[in-house]
């Protein structure tokens, strides 16, 4: 059997706990043996408890189907994903999924780490700095955001805000991803805000925390907002109004 067989020698608990943790490998066996109990007070040599690990590298590369996985939830949603959805998705067996990413909501909980390491990190950030000013910036997310929407494709919106709005009411790992993510985007409105304040395309007249806080609030206000009344020209009104407070 391909793989490296780890025994004749104590597995330390560290090593078998990264092994478990490191997705490049498959664990295939893992064997717990004790040896001989102490004789007259004397621990025997050899004694204690023994550890026999197999692994074998992937068949698959973990990130890629995690990316799928994401992709699949941001769509449809933690309830409405059914594990055959996510085999499918990913091209894996049922116990190739386990075996990496534990249960359903452990992988969706992976999912969203992902998406907050990726797209929560880049996306905003990405748009304001291709931007002209921090201010044409800002429109442009709010922009994009509502072509999303509004557009053709799935309507997906932000994966954070669909997951606070599913789950985070009862779900606190859920939640606490959720506010990460969300925190990540009022980090970009804030150096955004920052900057223009100090080009002056952005007025200084309001504190630029706050500012940042109303721009993620009502971006992820328009997103659901979008979902039941997909008007551009109203929702392009809100949009207005909003920026009108960096005036």
């Amino acid at each position: 059997m391909k793989g490296a067989f780890i025994g004749g020698a104590v597995v330390h608990q560290a090593r078998l706990t990264k092994l478990l943790l490191d997705r490049s490998v498959q664990i295939h066996y893992i064997g717990i043996r004790r040896q001989r109990p102490d004789v007259g007070g004397q621990k025997a040599e050899g004694s204690g408890t023994r550890v026999s690990v197999m692994v074998r590298p992937r068949e698959f590369n973990a990130e890629d189907v995690l990316e799928k996985a994401m992709q699949l939830f941001w769509a449809k949603g933690y309830e409405a994903t059914s594990l055959s959805d996510l085999t499918a998705a990913m091209g894996l067996s049922k116990s190739s999924l386990y075996g990496t990413f534990g249960s359903k909501h452990e992988l969706f909980l992976s999912a969203m780490d992902r998406y907050n390491e990726t797209v929560a990190a880049r996306f905003a950030a990405g748009l304001i700095d291709g931007a002209k000013d921090s201010r044409s910036g800002i429109a442009a997310v709010f922009d994009c955001f509502l072509d999303d929407m509004l557009g053709a494709g799935e309507k997906r919106g932000c994966f954070a805000n669909n997951a606070a709005v599913e789950l985070a009411p009862h779900d606190a790992a859920v939640a606490a991803r959720a506010a990460a993510g969300l925190a990540q985007l009022e980090e970009t409105f804030h150096r955004a805000v920052r900057q223009g304040q100090e080009a002056g395309d952005i007025a200084t007249g309001r504190d630029a925390r706050a500012l940042a806080r109303y721009l993620t609030a009502s971006l992820n206000g328009l997103i659901v907002l979008a979902k039941t009344n997909p008007e551009r020209a109203a929702l392009d009104e809100v949009v207005g109004i909003v920026l009108a407070a960096l005036d």
